[in-house]
């Protein structure tokens, strides 16, 4: 949340049903004054992330924490001084450039065969906005 609050830009980076929950996410922030994107496909990916700097920060949403085209480019965002959060289920055992923020799985919740993949992320993703929204929040309250 404090991540957010003190960038200029976000871009939330996801590929499938990931996308999806970044653009349900989008429109919340932008609701709060947030300038931010949702990027959804590689070709875009490719051309936001050339014009990343250091007061941006990209958020990747990949359940497996292998999604190619955002980890690639998760990893080309923090080259270009940008900061980068991962969303995953993932646990990495080695230092990551990215800050990672563990969403909730159980076994097989990838291929929906439990509930839908993107709950977790919906919930996780709720949280970080309720306190984004509390810090200034009648500043908040006055954009909305």
């Amino acid at each position: 949340a404090k991540l957010i609050d003190n960038s200029k830009r976000v871009y939330f980076y996801g590929i499938g049903s990931s996308g999806l929950v970044a653009m349900e996410i989008k429109s919340r922030f932008m609701r709060l004054g947030v300038v931010c994107d949702v990027i959804t496909d590689k070709n875009n990916l490719i051309c936001t992330t050339t014009i990343l700097y250091s007061s941006c920060l990209v958020i990747g949403l990949s359940l497996s924490g292998q999604t190619e085209e955002v980890m690639e480019h998760l990893d080309l965002a923090a080259q270009k001084g940008a900061t980068t959060a991962l969303l995953t289920t993932k646990t990495f055992s080695t230092t990551q450039t990215h800050k990672i923020i563990p969403v909730a799985s159980v076994r097989n919740l990838n291929y929906g065969n439990r509930i839908s993949p993107q709950i977790p992320l919906l919930i996780m993703l709720d949280i970080i906005y309720a306190y984004f929204q509390a810090i200034d929040r009648e500043r908040k309250e006055t954009i909305f």
